[in-house]
């Protein structure tokens, strides 16, 4: 991990109140004017952590509203809730709420799948009337019911992910798992698949490639491509050829593309950044780049730099306000001999930042769950300051702020059943993250052994 190792830099730096405030407003830069003004009918705009990414969206939108024909509408498509609730904050500052509404369709990628599915499914023969929807957690534990080990848990899930980032229909699924047979994992895989299919259950993989065949019919996808007049990709380096597709026949007017090709980390799941990347400078030519960081001292984007020019990046980032951090800021690396020091050390670390300046919060990321368990564990017997993790659906703000929003119109003493399903009903049933969320969160609140909501 990076963090602040000088106690004396770091003191500077925090009674200057420069660590770990980002500075942006609603003025852009003129790389930043450039990208979001271009009159090209198609753009690709590379932008690294910080440079004001959605910033820039939320003015390209309000640059396309004047393009748009009469009743169209920008469709604005992220990966993750998180993304689009800020991506929608940013629009509503630029566009004001009233503008946004009328103009903008802010979706992330299976949400957007979900509705196309839910629109038109009977289309391709699917009985929405019994249609369940999935969650990120509905094939891991269809496999978990199996006993089977995680290795060939993990064959069979990749095996399905392979052949459903095709529009294949359900029974070119089995028929394509029949002939990849000698696969690890494929005679499980064609098990799962016929009990899913018989239960009119779908995966997460399923949304994406039933939409996908879905605005592959001329039909259907005209209609998309006349309502959305526009649309907005973020984060382009995470695209699946399938996730780029349903972009492109959701929307053929006017396409812009938004990202890092350095910050891809979906592989896993299917995304293809070379593949990708090449077909998106094939429509859009070259990309305009945004090197301007607001949210990082130099001191942090010399670091940065120093890792991401050997790995490609196109130019070296500056900060846009080198003013603000006394000394120039600080980063660093810290050697640690296990995990259970790096633990400490951060506690440590945190303490001290937090000590020097209350109003300060202090980022720890990690790049995988299992590695940070030793951190969470130390964080959380500090008493004297609290944190949350952001992975835990019921420390979620936006979760908890809809869940209590909704339990305040309950009758009092209803029970907390009732309230899980007043939530479940309060929410589009297109988004499939929020569903999942609010799930995730009634599970840890009924350990709480609570009577009434």
């Amino acid at each position: 991990w990076l963090g602040v190792a000088d106690w004396q830099c770091l003191a500077a730096a925090t009674q200057a109140g420069g660590v770990g405030r980002p500075v942006t407003g609603s003025v852009l830069s003129d790389e930043q004017t450039v990208a979001a003004l271009s009159d090209a009918r198609h753009g690709m705009i590379i932008a690294p952590p910080g440079c004001g990414k959605t910033e820039v969206l939320a003015h390209r939108a309000n640059h396309l509203i004047q393009s748009l024909r009469p009743n169209q509408r920008i469709l604005a498509l992220t990966f993750t809730n998180r993304a689009k609730a800020n991506l929608e904050e940013r629009l509503r500052a630029v566009l004001g709420y009233a503008r946004m509404r009328r103009y903008l369709t802010v979706r992330n990628f299976h949400g957007h799948a979900t509705q196309v599915v839910l629109a038109h499914g009977r289309t391709i023969g699917l009985d929405l009337g019994s249609l369940l929807l999935p969650k990120t957690s509905t094939l891991r534990r269809a496999l978990e019911a199996t006993g089977e080990d995680r290795d060939t848990r993990n064959a069979v899930e990749d095996l399905l992910g392979q052949v459903k980032r095709a529009p294949l229909t359900d029974p070119e699924v089995l028929a394509v798992l029949a002939q990849r047979s000698a696969a690890p994992g494929a005679a499980l895989a064609q098990r799962l698949e016929k009990e899913r299919q018989a239960a009119n259950q779908l995966h997460y993989d399923d949304l994406l490639r039933h939409a996908q065949r879905l605005l592959q019919i001329p039909a259907v996808g005209h209609l998309y491509r006349c309502h959305f007049g526009a649309v907005l990709v973020d984060e382009f380096q995470d695209l699946s050829l399938q996730q780029l597709d349903l972009a492109r026949l959701s929307c053929s007017e006017r396409q812009t593309y938004a990202g890092d090709p350095l910050q891809g980390i979906f592989s896993w799941a299917g995304a293809e950044p070379a593949k990708v990347e090449r077909e998106i400078r094939t429509l859009c030519g070259e990309p305009i780049l945004l090197r301007e960081s607001y949210r990082s001292s130099p001191g942090v984007l010399a670091t940065v730099n120093s890792m991401s020019k050997p790995l490609g990046a196109a130019a070296d980032l500056v900060s846009a306000n080198p003013e603000q951090w006394a000394g120039g800021g600080c980063s660093a690396a810290l050697a640690v001999r296990d995990r259970a020091a790096e633990a400490l050390a951060v506690a440590a670390l945190s303490q001290t930042i937090l000590t020097r300046d209350p109003s300060a919060s202090v980022g720890v990321i990690s790049r995988a769950a299992w590695r940070r368990e030793n951190i969470d564990s130390a964080l959380s017997g500090q008493a004297d300051f609290t944190g949350r993790r952001w992975d835990l659906a019921l420390e979620d703000p936006r979760i908890v702020a809809l869940i209590r929003e909704t339990v305040a119109s309950l009758p009092r003493g209803a029970t907390v059943d009732a309230a899980r399903d007043a939530v479940l009903d309060a929410v589009d049933p297109a988004d499939v993250d929020p569903l999942e969320q609010v799930d995730d969160a009634f599970v840890a609140l009924r350990q709480t052994q609570a009577g009434t909501a």
